[in-house]
């Protein structure tokens, strides 16, 4: 269960470092520690506490959204700073006979437990507010000359279970995007976090999402239910259904492996979507020959360019390069990791491509960092963003 796993991680976090310092600190000022002791187990015990409660009532919406991410910032600005404490003192420990190595280890420790206090304070002011427009240019001789400058809005991972029944944020995200006056919005998957129904208090902004075009979107790992107890694959399967139904009543156009032909000016592309497909344990659900069964020739008899919307960048090596003739893919899910400095993000130690524009030859992804939140109540340098696309005949 997605709960339990979370809860176990977030705990050790805060517990491991607890257990060191109570250890060592008894070890070194035996007796005397036992007024601090007791205080330092306090406030562990009331920070779990705390997160048990935050984690039972994620769902239930019981807890006012602003105090539930205030309590995870503070909870996690502190198990960090203990964890990065503990890991000075381990250092200082080890390399004890280099003085001076020693002191230079335990000394960067302590700054790095210091500035993730400030990372976390800033993350939660900034990376709440911040929205990002990502543009991109993407150059292809395969691409008919009337859609030569179309301009597609590419937006993802929305998490809207984050925010309650809150919809002032949303809408900000809602309004950003239509200031991009894209011919053609695309959304590429996590509309929620664990059910459809976190969809409902957001339909009226959603459905404010049009362009010329058309508005069409795909399926994330999170909008299948995997990290909800239903009582049967049954019930699964219609929450489901329930929330394409809520997609498309906003007038979004779903695409569970499947294909629709645009035309602008006599000429025709191609836009293919297909279900989550990643590496385990996510959901692996595309079919790559039915999402593009029916394709037509152009008039000159040749492949029609094609853009394939698909939620995970690890499907684009792993089945699109080697399965298709895609030129174009855009995707989202890594949101790269909401924490991003100097250009480098903890999520490239799990993704080739995790936020950007990649080329293969004159094939290319480009991986949106995403619009939400997820579990995690801030973002710090992989700001929320808006990703724009311009379609160029080379």
């Amino acid at each position: 269960m997605f709960i339990v796993r979370l809860a176990l991680v977030l705990l050790s976090i805060l517990f491991l470092p607890v257990v060191y310092a109570d250890r060592r600190l008894s070890a070194v000022v035996g007796c005397r520690f036992g007024g601090w002791r007791v205080a330092m187990w306090l406030v562990a015990a009331l920070l779990a506490i705390g997160l048990v409660c935050f984690l039972l009532m994620w769902r239930e919406g019981c807890v006012p959204l602003g105090l539930r991410r205030v309590f995870l910032c503070v909870y996690l600005g502190a198990s960090g700073a203990g964890i990065f404490f503990c890991i000075g003192d381990v250092l200082h420990r080890c390399f004890r006979k280099f003085g001076l190595v020693a002191c230079l280890l335990h000394g960067l420790c302590i700054s790095l437990a210091v500035a993730n206090i400030i990372l976390v304070v800033m993350a939660y002011f900034i990376g709440n507010k911040r929205i990002d427009v990502a543009e991109y240019t993407y150059y292809s001789k395969d691409l008919p000359a009337s859609f030569d400058g179309l301009r597609i809005v590419a937006v993802s991972d929305l998490h809207l279970g984050t925010y309650g029944s809150d919809s002032t944020r949303v809408a900000q995200l809602i309004d950003k995007t239509l200031e991009q006056k894209g011919d053609m919005i695309v959304f590429v998957g996590d509309l929620v976090n664990f059910e459809s129904k976190e969809i409902v208090p957001f339909v009226d902004e959603l459905s404010r999402l049009k362009a010329p075009l058309g508005v069409f979107s795909v399926l994330g790992n999170h909008d299948y239910g995997v990290y909800r107890n239903f009582k049967s694959k049954r019930e699964q399967v219609a929450d489901i259904a329930r929330l394409v139904e809520l997609e498309r009543l906003c007038g979004w156009h779903v695409l569970r492996n499947q294909n629709v032909v645009l035309e602008r000016g006599g000429d025709k592309i191609a836009l293919i979507g297909v279900e989550n497909d990643g590496k385990p344990p996510f959901p692996q659900l595309a079919d790559i020959p039915k999402a593009m069964r029916g394709l037509p020739l152009d008039d000159g008899g040749k492949p029609l360019f094609k853009v394939m919307l698909t939620h995970d960048p690890c499907h684009w090596r792993r089945k699109v390069l080697s399965d298709t003739d895609v030129q174009l893919t855009l995707s989202g899910h890594t949101h790269g990791m909401q924490f991003k400095v100097f250009g480098l993000s903890p999520a490239a130690l799990i993704y080739k491509e995790w936020g950007g524009q990649y080329f293969e030859g004159e094939r290319s992804l480009i991986v949106s960092l995403g619009l939400g939140l997820g579990a995690v109540p801030f973002r710090f340098g992989a700001w929320s963003e808006v990703c724009v696309i311009t379609l160029r005949k080379k």
